[in-house]
């Protein structure tokens, strides 16, 4: 058993290894990113690095849903879930080979609300696919 970067406390959210399986990117609903290698020949943890950092009780809170690698491994993206704000939710993009990483955000894109994100996944194609997290009216959970 391995403690590495934040821990994270009754909260949901996504891991996802990089395609080169040697990092780890770990999100959360309390705003927290945290990037992490992995050793896997030992199944070691290491070196972490925190993207963003929790927020305080109360938020407001981003609410990271999930986060993946680009192909290359030299991209990180993640999606923010705004519905409870009313606000339509953001698909953000972090610079891994930045100096700065969490200062490397751009905004990628907006979506609806009625979009509802939820899980985001690198598809063997080397395309981000994104799930729906919506519930309309008689729609269930469309993922």
């Amino acid at each position: 058993m391995q403690n590495v970067g934040y821990s994270i406390f009754g909260n949901l959210g996504d891991i996802s290894f990089n395609a080169q399986g040697t990092k780890l990117v770990i999100s959360s609903l309390n705003n927290y990113i945290g990037v992490i290698n992995f050793d896997r020949c030992y199944g070691f943890l290491h070196s972490p690095v925190i993207v963003e950092t929790p927020s305080s009780p109360g938020g407001p809170f981003k609410f990271y849903h999930a986060a993946v690698f680009s192909p290359d491994g030299t991209k990180l993206y993640a999606i923010s879930n705004q519905q409870q704000y009313n606000i339509w939710s953001k698909l953000y993009q972090f610079d891994l080979t930045a100096t700065n990483i969490p200062a490397s955000r751009v905004l990628v894109d907006s979506l609806p609300l009625d979009a509802g994100p939820g899980g985001m996944e690198l598809a063997p194609d080397g395309k981000i696919y994104i799930s729906s997290a919506y519930i309309g009216l008689g729609s269930g959970w469309p993922y």
